[in-house]
């Protein structure tokens, strides 16, 4: 009679030390990977808004009919989303939308980044494109004299889906060896 607590109560403490093993690893894990997709994106806007930078010594920050089509052309060969905004946060052109639909973009802690020490990023929803967004904006100079920022967007959706493909994974694996280490745990109890 009194083999079987012993056994239940090694099997539990075998038990518990695995979850104990595995649960931070996997935690751990899904964080980190999640991270590193979130970090090479926030690398990758910035990289392409210093690319993008180089052609505006070109532009005045009056000239928005030019303006409109270097953020149309710059978007075109990538799921970007480009807007030139001027140093008060008026959107002087958006690859995306009409500048004159969009409220004004001063209060965006990308755009105050920006203007303060050259570089921001965040992560929101965007309001016009409805779902969450990761932003990157440098500090551009226009041949007027004037500055402003150049910001690009990305939509994290697909790195959304990437994250949970990679937390449905890791889980699987996590309850297989759960599985695996219940079976050997009842062996070893036993």
């Amino acid at each position: 009679m009194k083999k079987r607590p012993l056994f239940s109560l090694t099997f539990i403490i075998l038990i518990a030390m695995v979850v104990i093993a595995i649960a931070p690893l996997t935690i751990f894990n899904i964080q980190g990977f999640r991270d590193f997709f979130y970090s090479e994106t926030e690398n990758y806007l910035i990289e392409s808004c210093t690319l993008m930078k180089n052609l505006f010594p070109e532009y005045t920050s009056a000239d928005k009919t030019a303006l409109a089509g270097l953020a149309a052309k710059a978007a075109e060969s990538t799921t970007l989303r480009v807007t030139i905004i001027s140093a008060d946060g008026n959107v002087l052109a958006d690859s995306h939308n009409e500048p004159a639909d969009m409220n004004n973009h001063a209060d965006r802690p990308e755009i105050q980044g920006a203007m303060s020490s050259g570089y921001g990023a965040s992560i929101r929803n965007s309001a016009t494109m409805a779902h969450e967004m990761m932003y990157a904006a440098i500090k551009i100079d226009f041949t007027d004299g004037k500055s402003g920022t150049l910001r690009l967007a990305r939509s994290l959706a697909e790195i959304q889906s990437s994250v949970r493909r990679i937390t449905r994974n890791t889980l699987l694996i996590c309850f297989i060896a759960l599985g695996l280490a219940a079976w050997i745990s009842y062996i070893v109890a036993g």
